[in-house]
């Protein structure tokens, strides 16, 4: 009667799905799939593996160096990979201002129009997350939302207080706490607690928010535009 069977749940609602398997605990492994990394990025275009392949082994290395206290090994790993990319360059910097532009959405990697790139993050992936969240939470002021992730989007990156964002929007500050906490609930924005060693001083001083994908940022600003290209001559 027994078998090894192996049910998968997807979709691109990280917060409704998180309603749901609520009622999994214990018998789920989750992951979450991010936007890609520029590692990934470049490897899509290249077609290979390689650039992910040195991305974890620096990773792997920085963490040994810390691990064992030794710089020398991570400065040693550092040199030998550098051989290789300065090869290549002119490609790497190619992608990058691309990813810098577009981001890491894997929708738009064959997409070469930035005009419409910028209207599939802003009119589909956002507007779906927002109206995600909306239902999720029951939230009766559904333009909230609207209005909170232009402003983190204009200043990722920054510091943010929450009395600020309260008396700009004309909202209690406890409102505006909750609406960043869907926003990052959703995976839009990541937040960065300010470093202390007492809880207390890292409660009370202003956070630090971040878009996290760079092409959604540009989006929402108005940022992306293909002028902003460097002419890149094979």
């Amino acid at each position: 009667w027994f078998h090894n069977i192996k049910f998968i749940l997807s979709g691109s609602s990280s917060v409704l799905i998180q309603k749901d398997v609520s009622h999994l605990i214990g018998r789920i492994n989750e992951r979450i799939v991010f936007p890609l990394k520029f590692s990934d990025f470049l490897d899509y275009y290249e077609n290979k593996r390689n650039y992910y392949d040195i991305s974890r082994n620096l990773r792997d290395s920085f963490k040994i160096a810390l691990v064992k206290k030794n710089p020398e090994h991570f400065m040693k790993t550092i040199k030998d990979l550098s051989f290789e990319l300065v090869k290549r360059e002119h490609e790497i910097e190619k992608h990058l201002q691309q990813f810098m532009i577009k981001g890491g959405y894997p929708e738009l990697l064959d997409k070469q129009d930035y005009s419409l790139c910028s209207s599939e993050l802003r009119d589909t992936i956002l507007s779906k997350s927002i109206l995600d969240i909306i239902e999720r939470y029951k939230l009766r002021n559904i333009s909230l939302l609207r209005y909170i992730f232009p402003i983190i989007s204009s200043k990722s990156g920054s510091k943010i207080t929450y009395q600020g964002l309260s008396k700009d929007l004309a909202v209690e500050r406890p409102t505006i706490i909750s609406h960043l906490d869907y926003l990052e609930d959703a995976f839009l924005v990541s937040k960065s607690n300010f470093y202390s060693k007492s809880v207390i001083n890292r409660a009370r001083k202003e956070k630090k928010y971040y878009v996290n994908d760079v092409g959604m940022r540009n989006s929402v600003i108005g940022a992306m535009n293909e002028s902003l290209l460097k002419d890149f001559t094979d």
